[in-house]
């Protein structure tokens, strides 16, 4: 009877996934000494991220390598800048872009990490509309897809719409007064001065997605985001991301060079904001 109880307990294995590790019942699991495989691990995100592009391009493996290089190149080498990326993690670093391809790591990353985690999303699945339907609004037009395709601007774009299928009521919120911000930011200033706005503020909307410590964006994230076939200066970034943000009245600083969307309006946005929007001026320069 105990050989048979030992083979009966060998034999037997209880499987459980779990996504938040500090839960009571994370906790009674772990009395029974368990075998932990941490599916959060980088290699195992990479695997993850090479099946998603398997399950998305049937003829992805068919394209050049040469001509993936070449598309990645510029996108990669402000990458390596803004983020002082230097030595032998440079060699890593492009092979991985080169495999995320034609989406940029830092997107996919974003969305595993941050936004479908702050969703009540379907992962995988949602995951990979998600990305199709990026593909297929922009793909032919950028070299590299990052967090400023998924324009909140552009209706013919499905992304912000399955995005909002399985958001909360605050992000949907924050993503209505995101449009708005936007309109004011192209009511207020000149298209020249800021070129760039509906890549940023939907950037800038898709990085504040998480209501946790990780919601907004560094200006180099923003500055990476919009970066396409060639460099942005980094001086005209700086004022036009300033013009941005003084036009805006939905968005917040968060700690140095880091900037978010909230649900509350900026008081002080808000004012520069109608000070600067002549629409609400008479033409006698009276205010109304």
């Amino acid at each position: 009877m105990p050989r048979h109880d030992n083979v009966t307990q060998r034999l037997l294995a209880l499987v459980v996934s779990v996504r938040d590790g500090s839960t009571d019942a994370y906790q009674q699991i772990h009395r029974l000494n368990p075998y932990n495989i941490d599916f959060s691990d980088p290699m195992t995100k990479r695997d993850r991220h090479r099946l998603l592009l398997h399950r998305i391009f049937s003829n992805r493996r068919v394209i050049p390598a040469p001509d993936i290089e070449n598309l990645i190149t510029p996108h990669f080498q402000e990458y390596l800048r803004l983020k002082e990326i230097s030595g032998s993690e440079m060699t890593s670093q492009r092979e991985r872009f080169a495999e995320c391809w034609p989406f940029s790591p830092q997107l996919l990353d974003l969305l595993d990490d941050q936004v479908l985690m702050a969703a009540q999303a379907q992962e995988t699945r949602d995951l990979i509309r998600l990305l199709v339907e990026t593909f297929k609004c922009a793909g032919d037009i950028v070299p590299v897809l990052t967090a400023a395709d998924f324009r909140i601007d552009n209706d013919q774009s499905a992304a912000p719409t399955l995005l909002n299928a399985v958001a909360s009521e605050l992000h949907r919120r924050i993503q209505e007064k995101a449009l708005r911000n936007l309109e004011n930011v192209l009511a207020t200033n000149s298209p020249g001065d800021v070129p760039h706005a509906a890549e940023i503020i939907s950037a800038l909307w898709l990085r504040s997605f998480n209501t946790e410590r990780l919601a907004g964006a560094l200006y180099s994230d923003l500055q990476l985001d919009i970066t396409r076939s060639a460099p942005i200066d980094d001086n005209f970034f700086a004022v036009e991301i300033q013009r941005i943000k003084d036009t805006s009245f939905n968005i917040h600083d968060q700690g140095p060079g880091r900037i978010v969307f909230r649900d509350e309006e900026n008081p002080d946005a808000r004012l520069l904001a109608h000070a600067r929007n002549d629409k609400l001026f008479q033409t006698d320069q009276r205010d109304l």
